[in-house]
């Protein structure tokens, strides 16, 4: 089995193949085996080009949101609502 030599690549040049690889519409996967690419060195380059891990880290953020909590009727009789966000944040509502 032949050893493939090492390329380094600059930053331009991998804007370039993830734009590629986008316009392709290919999976990652076969376009980096195709391309003869390391798939991990393509997605590390991808993540820091297009700020994807930050995206992965909202979208985490948003799968723990609850959309909305029904607490019902408010009424005088009902006095408070007390919400407990975590991390020591307590909402009060008092009619």
């Amino acid at each position: 089995m032949q050893q493939q030599r090492r390329v380094r690549r600059t930053g331009a040049a991998w804007r370039e193949i993830i734009a590629r690889q986008a316009e392709s519409g290919r999976p990652a996967q076969v376009f980096c085996r195709d391309e003869g690419l390391s798939r991990s060195v393509f997605t590390r380059w991808r993540s820091r080009l297009t700020g994807s891990a930050s995206r992965a880290v909202t979208r985490r953020a948003q799968s723990r949101q609850t959309a909305f909590v029904e607490v019902g009727e408010f009424s005088q009789s009902a006095g408070t609502i007390r919400l407990e966000l975590g991390s020591g944040i307590v909402l009060t509502i008092s009619r």
